[in-house]
């Protein structure tokens, strides 16, 4: 079975329960680990979430999610 590829914004909004899209998110990956489909991060994608992370996180991972 082929890897999936996680965008940056599924992995916010699976981790932002206010995003519009975090219910399809969770459903969707947890479909995929449910079939034992492996899921996959970019480096891009994996750098992209460690720039919202620690002081100021909530203010700048809400100007992503907008």
């Amino acid at each position: 079975m082929e890897p999936v590829v996680l965008d940056t914004s599924v992995v916010i909004a699976a981790f932002n329960s206010s995003d519009a899209h975090h219910r399809d998110a969770v459903e969707a990956i947890t479909a995929r680990r449910i079939s034992k489909q492996p899921l996959r991060i970019s480096t891009v994608s994996i750098a992209e979430l460690h720039s919202i992370r620690g002081a100021g996180r909530k203010d700048r991972l809400a100007s992503i999610t907008r």
